[in-house]
């Protein structure tokens, strides 16, 4: 059931008996379980996988290293980099790996490329550059589902937390996720700027228009929540 947004004092109304409540104040809505009732069905989310030189993986069409979610939008995973080419180690993400191993071979070269081929729409990477360094404890845009680009990052072991493409909250792309992000927001909803200026990245939730829905997401993330 839908919340109501902070300051609003509306109740809901319940029988008796003893009850669980489930708050999700990502999307703000309020869920109620009868206690002792057998939970229904969990929800299944959509996998991310990391591609490329992490955990002693390659750049395979076939390879990744699954995120893990709780709620189909923020993914995390803990990953060990050996900086193996000139120091770093470069990566990107997928929400699809072509089912079979294939190697590639030059003489026959098509198998290769139609693995790369048939997940190239699922792969989404760093925003706009290639080879984007990663700045640790850094919000770093990602791109777009069908983008390719990578991030590099030296030898370690790391936490990575992201969104899926299209969740991407560095509104005026400067690499970090900050009040003034919402402030361009609120500036394209009063007029004062074009949405133009910020190449669609205002519309947060990617639903097609912007909109205060898109300042919450942000206020969300930066929450934490």
């Amino acid at each position: 059931m839908p919340l109501g947004l902070d300051g609003t004092s509306t109740a809901f109304k319940i029988g008796a008996g003893e009850w669980t409540f489930t708050l999700n104040m990502n999307n703000r809505t309020l869920t109620v379980t009868k206690k002792g009732d057998t939970p229904g069905p969990q929800p299944t989310f959509d996998p991310i996988y990391i591609m490329g030189e992490v955990n002693g993986n390659g750049w395979f069409p076939y390879q990744g290293f699954q995120m893990s979610t709780d709620d189909g939008k923020n993914y995390t995973a803990a990953v060990t980099t050996d900086g193996a080419s000139g120091g770093f180690s470069y990566f990107s993400f997928t929400k699809k790996l072509y089912p079979a191993e294939v190697e590639y071979d030059e003489t026959n070269p098509g198998p290769w490329e139609e693995a790369w081929a048939s997940i190239a729409d699922y792969r989404f990477g760093a925003e706009g550059v290639e080879d984007y360094p990663v700045v640790e404890n850094q919000a770093m845009p990602l791109g777009l589902d069908g983008t390719s680009t990578a991030f590099k990052i030296g030898a370690g072991e790391w936490t990575t937390k992201g969104q899926p493409a299209g969740y991407n909250f560095d509104v005026n792309g400067d690499g970090q996720v900050t009040a003034t992000d919402i402030a361009c927001i609120v500036n394209v909803l009063a007029g004062l700027e074009p949405a133009s200026k910020y190449n669609g990245r205002t519309d947060v939730n990617k639903d097609g228009n912007t909109t205060a829905t898109d300042i919450s997401m942000i206020v969300n993330h930066l929450a934490g929540l």
